[in-house]
């Protein structure tokens, strides 16, 4: 095998079942079981730790693989129904998916046509049409559109190094509406916030798991509105924040 070529495994099955792929014959398996559990998270706008089960996957695989597996995450693939198919055709559910995805750990796919939120449900032929150029160009210019949402979220990425290679720790806020986890990478630590739901929320955070909240201010912004200062923070409908230390 040529050392420098990456696999991905698309075993659809638990993480139980994926692990064992990743000892010497998969660098990656595509993460299905968690693919399920955002695009849940956004379409009920409940807050779960999903920290915690990411951290547990992880340590399982990294357990199996002595620590060399990616974890290869999505939203769907060509085999399901559309994202934003399964959102019921909701923007901001479908903007709150993909910012999880994209602040979370793995090396993150994206299935054509996620971006600009098209639809599709089964039979196959409707899960694989052509892209939709022309709403690529209507999305283009719209700051606002689910286009530019992915691209500042990818951007976000390469910003900061702990969005991208980072692991991830719960944290857990008085909010029933809001994920929070702390990403950590080469000791900087960051905290995500993610607004799931229509209304707006109000946060006193607390220092804990390394976080002093009193120091912390908002770095990423995914609109305007959003405000940090000495520990408190305000998130409006939708919306996602990054925050570190000064």
């Amino acid at each position: 095998m040529k050392p420098d070529v990456y696999l991905v495994g698309e075993v659809w099955d638990a993480p139980s079942v994926v692990g064992p792929y990743l000892n010497g014959a998969f660098d990656s398996g595509f993460n299905f079981d968690l693919a399920g559990r955002l695009i849940n998270l956004a379409k009920s706008g409940k807050a779960t730790d999903i920290a915690a089960s990411v951290r547990r996957v992880h340590d399982y695989f990294a357990e199996v693989s002595g620590g060399t597996f990616i974890d290869a995450t999505f939203l769907s693939n060509h085999d399901q129904n559309r994202v934003m198919s399964q959102l019921q055709g909701n923007v901001n559910h479908a903007k709150m998916a993909a910012a999880l995805l994209l602040t979370l750990p793995g090396r993150a796919f994206i299935y054509y046509g996620e971006e600009i939120g098209m639809q599709g449900v089964k039979p196959d032929e409707n899960l694989r049409r052509p892209m939709d150029w022309d709403e690529v160009e209507r999305q283009h210019n719209d700051p606002d559109s689910l286009l530019n949402h992915y691209r500042r979220l990818v951007n976000w990425r390469k910003l900061e190094p702990a969005l991208a290679f980072g692991t991830v720790e719960s944290y857990a806020t008085a909010s029933r509406s809001v994920v929070s986890f702390i990403r950590e990478h080469e000791g900087e630590r960051l905290l995500v916030l993610h607004n799931l739901s229509g209304e707006p929320q109000e946060l006193s955070l607390e220092s804990k798991a390394g976080i002093e909240a009193g120091e912390l201010v908002l770095t990423l912004a995914s609109a305007p509105g959003i405000k940090a200062d000495r520990g408190e923070v305000t998130l409006p409908a939708y919306s996602t924040a990054v925050l570190k230390a000064k």
